[in-house]
């Protein structure tokens, strides 16, 4: 297990970016946290909008 521990939004985007690229097709990646602990930024990182106003959408609460 990984521990990241990121001041600014930009470098938790830096780091799930550098995470997947470790990533295999089938690789699971479980993600926890409190609310607010930066999970959908962490995820923004592989996923950098090629178009301004892009964004990843937070996934459904269940």
């Amino acid at each position: 297990m990984r521990e990241f521990i990121c001041a600014l939004p930009e470098d938790t985007m830096a780091a799930g970016a550098e995470v997947a690229k470790l990533l295999r097709p089938g690789d699971t990646v479980a993600l926890r946290g409190e609310l607010g602990a930066g999970k959908t930024v962490f995820v923004r990182g592989p996923r950098r909008p090629s178009a301004a106003g892009s964004r990843s959408p937070a996934p459904p609460l269940q």
